[in-house]
């Protein structure tokens, strides 16, 4: 019974912790590979315009996106992540063109994505009230065509 008595001088050697910094920054490192930099995602599903020669857009840093589409019989703008009335839209971009750094605003660009089935009144509205807010950049979000 004696060799299951703890022993008062033996002491529990303490965690070697060296390899700790690589195991973060492993994880840190998978983290940053595989989570995806989107800004804002449309909370309606819309039926984008097909086309043939699209582009990738590479100013992703200072790009807002705006979603317009059909929401219960009624028409639905989204900027970035948040719903606003078309009214709105044009004090909307101000607000967003006067929080940007006075040096950067030339660079600020707008991806427009709209529903293939909106009336271009609507469409021009949106084209209206972005360029009284002095944006000079803008971008249509759209879907490839699969070739045949």
């Amino acid at each position: 019974m004696g060799m299951f008595r703890p022993d008062k001088r033996r002491k529990v050697p303490g965690i070697n912790t060296s390899s700790l910094p690589d195991l973060i920054f492993t994880i840190l490192f998978f983290f940053m590979i595989v989570t995806n930099m989107r800004n804002s995602n449309p909370h309606t599903p819309l039926l984008y315009p097909e086309g043939k020669t699209l582009e990738k857009n590479m100013r992703s840093q200072l790009s807002h996106y705006i979603y317009v589409g059909m929401k219960d019989g009624k028409e639905y703008v989204q900027l970035d992540d948040k719903e606003i009335r078309l009214s709105d839209l044009e004090t909307c971009l101000m607000e967003t063109v006067r929080h940007t750094e006075e040096d950067l605003r030339p660079q600020l660009s707008l991806s427009l994505g709209i529903d293939g089935q909106m009336p271009m009144g609507i469409v021009e509205k949106v084209r209206v009230a972005i360029k009284k807010s002095g944006i000079l950049h803008v971008n249509y979000i759209g879907k490839e065509t699969t070739a045949n």
